[in-house]
């Protein structure tokens, strides 16, 4: 299975509905905001058909700043990354008190290190 149809499966289990998938090989000079370059997003955004899909799901870490917002701006969409989008199936799963504090010790976690990593380059990768 590649990364791009494991994603879609986390996609569909998370109750999305699976419209398209790009895959990318880095070139060139990548814009540091974006993780690929500015024809890139205009190429999403049009496929995003001006915001009227719901989300824009990466396989790679985005920060919390820079990069999400660009996008989010760019397309008119919720963007989030394989690591929001499976916290937000456990979420959705979480059925008992202590479940649910897990997910949001889990999702404060991530946003902390995310948050963390915009100052420091790689505070949280181990």
């Amino acid at each position: 299975m590649t990364p791009l149809e494991e994603l879609r499966g986390l996609a569909t289990t998370a109750g999305a509905i699976v419209v398209g998938g790009n895959h990318q090989k880095a070139r060139g000079h990548p814009s540091r905001h974006l993780h690929s370059a500015k024809g890139k997003l205009d190429e999403t955004a049009g496929a995003c058909e001006g915001g009227r899909r719901g989300r824009l799901i990466f396989d790679n870490d985005l920060s919390t700043g820079p990069d999400s917002a660009t996008w989010r701006k760019g397309t008119g969409v919720k963007v989030l990354d394989r690591s929001e989008l499976i916290l937000d199936i456990f979420a959705t799963r979480a059925r008992t008190m202590e479940a649910r504090l897990q997910v949001e010790l889990s999702t404060s976690s991530n946003t902390r290190c995310r948050e963390a990593a915009q100052n420091v380059d790689d505070t949280c990768r181990r």
